[in-house]
């Protein structure tokens, strides 16, 4: 390029820690700019191809160095504006600090857009093409945006934009405990537990807020979901056909279920107290077999809880 630096006194190659940069990097641009993952995921895939995260990356015969592979001009500007601010040019930290400075000061209007980005693949794919065009400007610029695009998207933001959801049944039976969902998907195909003598409501957020299918998943970091039940209009037939060899467990759950269902009227004094006959009454319908059942039956007391005589 004809350009001479006027100083040797960079660090060139050298070993460093690849995946520890890498965390580095995402950390310092989320805390420092409010990036959301989308962003932070294009940003990465250019880094990525400029330097592979190394500080030590030197380029175009000399004249590139660094993360970003600062050129020419803005690789003197690197070392004049770390050196003024008493930081070392030739690590990670100090390059960090200075990209931080020439976007603010330099590139306004990118970093605005940036923080504008949706939270999605297809947003981390046009944060990487912007990045490259107005920021890193390489040869064959329509090509290496479009690749760094694609790397932000099916690559970084896989990482970066995935979240761990872990559900809580609240009392409710579910095989799955956990899944990933990426932030610009919807929260449709959630599981749907099961708990006896009442009806699944759908999942709440930890705000409270209930999900529908067509909500978009927009995360900052792990989450648990948990079950919202509403109790049976059927109670009583369900009471009844509660099969002979039903163990604590299933009044336990009914027990649950009524006093859900009838607190807001009875208030905090209100207590049930189910009792079961202690051998099964059997029932014979025409045209079928004998079958085994309880008759539970249940009462309400004003007592805040039964007494011993009761029990």
């Amino acid at each position: 390029s004809g350009y001479e630096i006027p100083f040797t006194d960079y660090v060139v190659d050298g070993w460093y820690d690849r995946e520890a940069n890498e965390l580095v990097c995402a950390d310092f641009l989320r805390e420092t700019f409010g990036l959301n993952a989308a962003a932070v995921s294009g940003i990465l895939a250019n880094l990525e191809r400029e330097s592979d995260f190394s500080p030590h990356c030197l380029g175009d015969e000399g004249t590139s160095y660094g993360l970003c592979q600062w050129h020419n001009e803005r690789f003197v500007s690197l070392r004049s504006w770390c050196r003024r601010n008493q930081w070392d040019y030739t690590t990670l930290e100090g390059q960090l600090q200075y990209l931080a400075y020439e976007l603010s000061t330099y590139y306004p209007n990118l970093l605005e857009d940036l923080r504008g980005a949706k939270d999605s693949a297809d947003g981390a794919f046009w944060v990487a093409d912007q990045w490259c065009r107005r920021f890193e400007l390489p040869d064959y610029i329509d090509r290496e945006a479009n690749d760094r695009g694609v790397r932000a998207k099916t690559g970084f933001f896989l990482y970066y934009g995935s979240h761990w959801v872990t559900f809580d049944p609240a009392g409710g039976v579910l095989d799955e405990e956990r899944r990933t969902f990426l932030n610009g998907e919807t929260w449709a195909g959630l599981p749907i537990p099961l708990r006896r003598f009442f009806d699944f409501g759908g999942w709440t957020l930890e705000d409270g807020a209930l999900l529908t299918a067509t909500d978009v998943v927009a995360l900052e970091s792990d989450v648990t979901l948990r079950a919202v039940w509403t109790p049976q209009e059927s109670l009583a037939a369900s009471l009844m056909l509660a099969r002979h060899d039903a163990g604590l467990g299933v009044v336990d759950e009914v027990t649950a279920a009524l006093a859900e269902k009838v607190a807001p009227m009875g208030g905090p004094r209100c207590a049930f107290m189910l009792e079961r006959p202690p051998a099964p009454i059997e029932i014979t319908k025409p045209g079928r077999t004998n079958v085994p059942v309880f008759f539970m039956r249940f009462s309400l007391s004003r007592r805040a809880s039964p007494s011993r005589r009761d029990r």
